[in-house]
């Protein structure tokens, strides 16, 4: 059980340490972000794994824009990248909002 504890112990650790880098404060102009929301496979190793509820009704909207995507073949239909550019999409909007008050 001791090596078990420790494992999950410096996983903590690790974890923890990974996010202190994070600034809440950042300031980004309108819809400039300093990373891609989609990169490639393989290159969201720095990205933080969130899980969200949705309402069914959100849910049937973002599963709708996937098949779009899917059947135009165009890339990144995911439901996970449709969310991470709705979400980019939606705080820029009110960054810009804020900017303009």
């Amino acid at each position: 059980m001791s090596k078990e504890s420790d494992r999950l112990k410096a996983l903590a650790r690790k974890v923890s340490e990974k996010h202190k880098g994070i600034d809440p404060k950042n300031e980004f102009p309108g819809n400039v972000f300093p990373i891609d929301v989609n990169p490639p496979h393989g290159e969201k190793g720095g990205f933080i794994k969130v899980t969200a509820t949705l309402s069914p009704e959100t849910y049937r909207m973002a599963m709708a824009e996937v098949t779009r995507r899917k059947l135009a073949k165009s890339g990144d239909a995911q439901i996970s990248a449709v969310i991470r550019e709705a979400l980019a999409a939606y705080l820029g909007k009110e960054k810009e909002k804020q900017a303009s008050a």
